[in-house]
């Protein structure tokens, strides 16, 4: 992690924990290939990054999985758009993490492109606190995959999460 004065960006908008595709915005660099990255799974692990997200699943990338994880300390604020976590491919799964201690959202899920967008991501049984932007920041073109048995700690600005309630609704045969 470096900082880096970009005009409209924050500071630190770099230093991810684990960062998985290509983003769109690298098209006009040298050697620029969009990967498809799939089938990465990401469990059981503390990644607090201090800067950016500490999982962010761009574009294009589907089927990759952060599970039973403590993601915390995002310092970039929710005026620049700043998360714990952002998902930005496909058909990918976040489930029963810990989300803590964000400037911005717990959790993104946007494209940059709205055609890139094709949805189905699972968010289940994760826990969001302290989240000063809020827990959920949702701006999808495409629907989601499976979402439920989330839970934003009491005090918590809750974010989207207040206009889908399904998200905080019990999962289906949890026991």
């Amino acid at each position: 992690m470096y900082a880096r004065v970009t005009a409209g960006a924050f500071t630190y908008h770099n230093g991810e924990g684990v960062y998985i595709g290509t983003s769109p915005k690298s098209g006009t660099l040298s050697g620029y290939q969009d990967d498809r990255s799939s089938g990465n799974i990401v469990t059981g692990d503390t990644i607090t990054t201090y800067g950016s997200e500490c999982f962010d699943v761009k574009e294009n990338s589907y089927r990759n999985v952060l599970s039973n994880s403590l993601c915390a300390d995002n310092t970039e604020p929710g005026q620049d758009q700043g998360s714990n976590i952002e998902l930005r491919g496909y058909a990918n799964t976040v489930d029963n993490d810990r989300l803590s201690t964000s400037a911005g959202y717990g959790l993104k899920i946007t494209a940059d492109i709205a055609t890139e967008d094709l949805g189905r991501n699972n968010i289940m049984a994760n826990t969001f606190s302290g989240q000063v932007a809020g827990a959920l920041y949702d701006n999808p073109a495409a629907p989601p995959g499976r979402v439920c048995g989330n839970v934003v700690v009491p005090g918590n600005h809750p974010g989207d999460f207040s206009e889908h309630s399904a998200w905080l609704s019990p999962c289906p045969g949890a026991g």
